[in-house]
């Protein structure tokens, strides 16, 4: 079954898995959608089984390899941004980076 929606606003009742992931997406969103599908993760799972991962940077390096690979990118952050972004969202499940080294 095919179910079309946003990541921003997904079309399922509050609670609807048990596990939940998003893979290389959140970096392609704007800002302010990414803490939508953030919040929205969290709504549709059940517990604390939530995972996204998303690239990123730690040092100056990283950045610039990332600068030059990124083509999508509308959310460009370091670890410390991306974890300030899922405290603002209310997010309680895991995640992890790519990093350019």
């Amino acid at each position: 079954r095919l179910v079309e929606g946003t990541a921003a606003s997904l079309p399922f009742v509050t609670d609807s898995f048990d596990f939940v992931f998003s893979l290389a997406t959140f970096h392609n969103l704007p800002i302010a959608d990414v803490i939508s599908a953030l919040r929205e993760m969290e709504r549709v799972g059940k517990g604390a089984k939530k995972y996204f991962m998303v690239e990123s940077w730690r040092n100056e390096a990283e950045k610039a390899n990332l600068l030059y690979w990124q083509l999508t990118c509308q959310s460009f952050h370091d670890t410390d941004g991306w974890a300030w972004l899922a405290e603002e969202a209310g997010y309680s499940g895991d995640h992890g980076f790519i990093f350019f080294t």
